[in-house]
């Protein structure tokens, strides 16, 4: 899912011509490792591990001199976070306790003309309607016990993602559903071990999310600050 996430990321941040980016949680694999170009590049993260590991790759990078990585939660715009015409909050949302609170931190810490990219999983999955078809969860919304072992607090619709964003002044530029994957994280992992699965038939079941869109693993937006 990474792969697919970032996939869907690096091809908007081309389209906008994006060259000053914030990555809000960058985990192990920070997105500037894929970008050779760009005036500035800053990364919150509030886990000094995954800070550490962006400072060791910032430190072997071209632009090296352009990165700045912050040890920090983010609460919304600082000195530091400002003037952006690309942010990225990829695989967060859903795992913060007030998703409201953190949605106004975006908009404090957007200008006019930010692109916010935002990416979740979605509600109504294939997986999640297998899963509810199975018995194994009453409804599409009810946690799994590997979400609740990851602090996932809340799960989304494309509905109810657009609207928490409207409610807080953004305009919805783009969305669009990323990667059809059917079964859960530990089914698929359990198939891959067993060489059932092989990377080529991953990428052409991510694929099959054009067929299905609306039953893709993950959920994105693109949205900008309303103009009054």
């Amino acid at each position: 899912m990474v792969k697919f996430r970032r996939t869907n990321i690096l091809k908007y941040i081309n389209k906008y011509n994006a060259k000053s980016l914030l990555e809000i949680g960058c985990g192990s694999e920070p997105l500037f490792e894929f970008i050779d170009d760009f005036e500035k590049f800053v990364v919150i993260e509030p886990v000094e591990k995954f800070t550490d590991i962006a400072s060791e790759k910032a430190r072997n990078h071209k632009l090296k001199n352009s990165i700045n990585i912050i040890n920090e939660l983010f609460l919304g715009k600082t000195q530091s976070l400002s003037d952006f015409d690309f942010i990225v909050c990829a695989g967060l949302l859903h795992e913060v306790m007030d998703p409201m609170a953190f949605v106004k931190g975006l908009y404090d810490v957007a200008n006019k003309n930010s692109i916010v990219h935002i990416n979740v999983p979605n509600a109504f999955s294939f997986h999640r309607l297998l899963g509810l078809e199975a018995g194994l969860i009453k409804h599409v919304q009810e946690k799994s016990d590997f979400q609740k072992r990851f602090q996932v607090n809340s799960i989304f619709s494309m509905t109810e993602l657009q609207e928490l964003f409207k409610s807080v002044g953004f305009k919805i530029v783009e969305s669009g559903f990323i990667a059809f994957k059917p079964f859960t994280h530990l089914q698929m992992q359990q198939l891959i071990d067993k060489n059932i699965l092989t990377e080529e038939i991953i990428d052409a079941l991510s694929n099959m999310v054009k067929y299905c869109p609306k039953l893709g693993s993950e959920l994105y937006l693109n949205v900008i600050k309303e103009v009054p």
